[in-house]
């Protein structure tokens, strides 16, 4: 990993989203980049807070809109939304193990990601 991509990592500011976890469920939830899947892939660096973490915090939000929805999401004991790039398409998918929530995508130039209805929907199954 370049200097470049250190500093943008480093940069990354989530906090929104982990706001907004919290206000949808009720729980601190933490974002966390896998960073070495993000290696050498600016593009997915610079648009993994938008397409991915506000993704998140949105499809969340949109599931945990009523006390049932919440308290279903909240079953599921997720502490840790963990964002994993891939390079190539057809990664996108949704893992929940062990209370932490994969989410897998392409968010650099193939721009093969799940948006938050998709998570919405991904999770409402799970449940």
């Amino acid at each position: 990993m370049g200097l470049k991509e250190k500093q943008a990592l480093a940069g990354l500011d989530v906090s929104w989203s982990e706001k907004s976890l919290k206000s949808s469920t009720g729980k601190d939830i933490k974002i966390e980049l896998d960073a070495a899947t993000f290696n050498d892939d600016m593009d997915a660096i610079m648009l993994v807070d938008q397409k991915g973490a506000m993704a998140a915090a949105n499809g969340v939000s949109k599931l945990c809109y009523n006390d049932i929805g919440k308290e279903a999401f909240n079953e599921l004991k997720v502490f840790i939304v963990k964002l994993i790039n891939h390079k190539e398409e057809g990664a996108k998918k949704i893992v929940i193990a062990d209370g932490v929530m994969e989410l897998h995508g392409t968010w650099g130039d193939k721009n093969d990601y799940l948006s938050e209805s998709e998570i919405k929907e991904a999770l409402e199954n799970m449940l």
